[in-house]
């Protein structure tokens, strides 16, 4: 389930649904910001700019302001947000009505009759890098949700979803650390994998609350910043079930 989505529901008192710490998308979004190149150039440009946001899509919205605001100074009111229509997006940033618009790439793509449009950072991954040294923050856009009546009535279920899950991921990335038979079409994928892993310290997409500490706190300061979430949002813990994070083999 999208997270911001989900923490929304949460946060506003709705139990029906209970999400455990299993992270199954997430990705840096610098490269979700188009722009003008007419008149935008850098981020410091959007300061008093329109900028398109979709009216769904809540999470990868989320992150991308409070990066803007935490790594360049962007602040909510230093913008003007314009809730739009997926549909409208590209339309709206060819007519040159907004200055700016966040959406990830298969959705506004680059190029053909987009005359006079780019990406805010052209070439995003040293912008990632820079963003997750500052900050420690790998985003976080969904997570698995199970019904509450299910985990109080299974009271071992969370746990066992979360073991399974573990497991899985650990036996993932050991086939791709396996260079006798590539998993991925991929070139030298086992020297992307020793770069990835320099750039976050070891572990780069781990399950569980205290690996994901620095993300799960952004997440909520930046929803509580922009509106989304009440001021005391609180922990996170508050926002996920129980589960016993120790898995001793796979």
């Amino acid at each position: 389930m999208p997270l911001a989505e989900y923490a929304q529901r949460r946060l506003a008192g709705d139990t029906r649904i209970t999400a455990l710490p299993i992270f199954t998308s997430r990705r840096f979004l610098h490269d979700s910001i188009a722009v003008r190149r007419d008149r935008i150039a850098r981020p410091a440009d959007l300061r008093g700019a329109r900028i398109a946001v979709p009216e769904r899509d809540l999470t990868e919205c989320l992150y991308v302001r409070g990066m803007l605001a935490e790594m360049y100074g962007l602040g909510s009111n230093d913008a003007r947000w314009v809730p739009v229509d997926d549909s409208g997006m590209v339309a709206l940033l060819k007519s040159g009505k907004v200055d700016a618009a966040i959406a990830p790439p298969h959705r506004l793509p680059i190029g053909g009759d987009m005359t006079g449009v780019g990406r805010l950072f052209p070439r995003p991954g040293d912008a990632e890098r820079a963003a997750l040294k500052k900050t420690g923050v790998f985003p976080i856009l969904r997570a698995l949700a199970v019904r509450t009546e299910l985990l109080q009535n299974h009271r071992w279920l969370a746990s066992n979803l979360y073991r399974a899950f573990e497991v899985a991921r650990r036996r993932y990335f050991a086939r791709l650390d396996d260079i006798r038979a590539s998993r991925v079409p991929i070139p030298a994928v086992d020297g992307h994998m020793r770069t990835i892993r320099e750039a976050f310290g070891g572990e780069f997409w781990p399950y569980g609350l205290a690996a994901n500490k620095a993300t799960l706190t952004a997440f909520l300061r930046y929803g509580s910043q922009q509106g989304l979430f009440p001021q005391n949002a609180g922990e996170a813990t508050k926002l996920f079930g129980h589960v016993e994070e120790f898995v001793d083999k796979y």
